[in-house]
């Protein structure tokens, strides 16, 4: 009787494990002013319409004025989090005609 108590204790647990870990919500929220993107599990919106968060890819708590909060599956969310930030593109000197040739 004990084994059949502690095998059930186990498969609980193993079965609350797998919901906990399948209920993630996750977000793309978009900063319309700077057209930056964050990535984040939670949200705390303010009375003024603002959004906290902490960004996963900083891990730094980042308040947005006026944000586009857009809901991600696992996939996207691992997908964007993954990618490397954009490189940013070297300005080309200007030469005058002179040096062309």
């Amino acid at each position: 009787m004990r084994k059949v108590i502690e095998a059930l204790s186990w498969l609980t647990l193993f079965l609350l494990l797998i919901f906990i870990s399948g209920c993630s919500v996750y977000y793309a929220v978009r900063d319309t002013h700077s057209d930056k993107t964050y990535y984040t599990t939670e949200i705390v919106e303010t009375t003024a319409g603002a959004v906290s968060f902490i960004d996963e890819k900083s891990k730094m708590t980042v308040t947005v004025s006026s944000p586009e909060v857009s809901k991600l599956d696992s996939a996207e969310y691992k997908a964007a989090l993954s990618a490397a930030p954009a490189s940013k593109v070297k300005p080309v000197g200007i030469r005058n005609r002179d040096e062309a040739n």
